[in-house]
């Protein structure tokens, strides 16, 4: 992929986050335009409209920019669990970790 349109991609990305959803079609409309707005004089290697989507998608995704307002509300109501286990806890264990502690205090 050409580093114009990388760029202008992200950039049409970034100006849409916390927007209405759109379709794939509508950001590679915007994008298009944002690369010959941005490069007016250069010749660029234009891919298919197709590679471009197949592209363009996963990004749209990550950012969360095709989904609908039903699902992005539930995601934002999610926990957040990054990084963090979850514990499953045995009663015995529980017990003998409980008796190590009053030992130890």
């Amino acid at each position: 992929m050409p580093v114009e349109i990388e760029t202008a991609a992200q950039r049409v990305t970034a100006d849409h986050i916390g927007a209405t959803s759109r379709d794939v079609l509508y950001f590679l409309d915007k994008t298009k335009q944002r690369v010959r707005q941005d490069n007016p004089n250069a010749e660029i290697a234009w891919p298919s409209d197709r590679t471009l989507r197949r592209w363009l998608t996963p990004l749209l995704d990550a950012a969360g920019l095709t989904k609908t307002a039903s699902h992005r509300r539930s995601e934002s109501n999610r926990p957040h669990r990054a990084f963090q286990p979850i514990l499953a806890r045995h009663p015995e264990r529980d017990l003998m970790a409980s008796r190590l502690l009053l030992r130890i205090t």
